[in-house]
C-alpha cells in the first residue's frame, strides 16, 4: 500500500512540475505577444 502511495504521490508531483512548466512557457509566450504588440504600436505612433 506504502509502495502504490509513494508511486501515486511521485505522479502528481511530476505531473504538478509539467503543469507549472507549460503555465510559465504560455505567460512567457503571451507576454511576448503583448510586447511584440506593444512595440508594433508605438512604433506606428511614432
Amino acid at each position: 500500500m506504502d509502495r502504490q502511495y509513494r508511486k501515486l504521490a511521485n505522479n502528481g508531483l511530476s505531473n504538478l512540475t509539467l503543469l507549472f512548466y507549460m503555465t510559465d512557457l504560455f505567460t512567457g509566450y503571451c507576454a511576448a505577444i503583448i510586447c511584440s504588440i506593444f512595440n508594433i504600436e508605438s512604433t506606428l505612433a511614432a
